[in-house]
């Protein structure tokens, strides 16, 4: 005789269904924009949502100050295409007017690339001291001989000296004789634009476990700019702006 355990005859137990993962939504970002205008009469900090607006600010400004007839106009920017195609596009009616790559975000460029592309840190330094004192001269064709020349023995598997020359050659109209302006008393580096982004966005937006819509990023950057340029208590009366330098 069989005897059914107790156990058996109770029904099975339904499976619980596997809860659910939630995808989490990607990272949204707001892109302030700041620019920092400065002459020997001077200074004064624009902010606006995207560059193509602070652009068009840029304009109202120069032209309220009249410096557009009397000015040569000089960007200090990085490696991004877009604002050096904005910029060109924006003032492609005005003459006297240079871009200029950021120093620092050149050294920048050379040194993580060529981390990515060379064996060892000791050949590394030496090739980034060699190319940054090419490019320093403003001397991009030798630089870019130089890069062409390297042993094949201290590049790493898979990669090509390619990339970098193509940034070389995408930015080489904008790569000045660094050495020559620092001599002269010119300036090589866009640490004052940086510094403005700092004080108007970075320092109250960023890294302070808030999130913030664009109109309202905007708006604590543009509240900040304000007392910046020293227009904040105008700004709240009248709802003008006066477009006068910061001595």
């Amino acid at each position: 005789m069989h005897h059914r355990s107790r156990k058996s005859r109770q029904p099975p137990r339904p499976l619980c269904p596997k809860p659910r993962l939630r995808r989490k939504k990607p990272r949204q970002f707001v892109h302030n924009t700041i620019a920092h205008v400065q002459t020997t009469a001077g200074w004064y900090i624009l902010n606006g949502l995207g560059t193509v607006a602070v652009l068009c600010f840029l304009v109202a400004f120069l032209l309220s100050n009249g410096v557009i007839s009397t000015h040569y106009l000089q960007f200090f920017v990085d490696e991004q295409r877009t604002l050096h195609a904005a910029i060109f596009e924006r003032f492609a009616w005005f003459g006297s007017k240079r871009i200029i790559l950021d120093w620092f975000h050149l050294k920048e460029k050379c040194a993580k690339e060529l981390s990515t592309l060379l064996r060892g840190s000791k050949i590394r330094h030496a090739v980034l001291s060699r190319l940054l004192t090419l490019l320093w001269r403003g001397r991009v064709d030798a630089a870019i001989a130089y890069l062409w020349d390297l042993d094949p023995e201290k590049i790493k598997p898979g990669q090509s000296v390619e990339r970098l020359i193509g940034y070389f050659e995408r930015n080489r109209d904008y790569i000045p004789c660094y050495a020559l302006r620092k001599q002269l008393g010119f300036r090589n580096s866009s640490n004052r634009g940086e510094k403005a982004n700092d004080l108007c966005v970075t320092g109250r937006q960023k890294h302070q476990s808030m999130s913030w819509s664009k109109a309202r990023s905007v708006a604590l950057a543009s509240v900040v700019t304000l007392s910046r340029n020293q227009q904040l208590v105008r700004w709240s009366r009248t709802h003008r702006l006066d477009f006068q330098w910061v001595a």
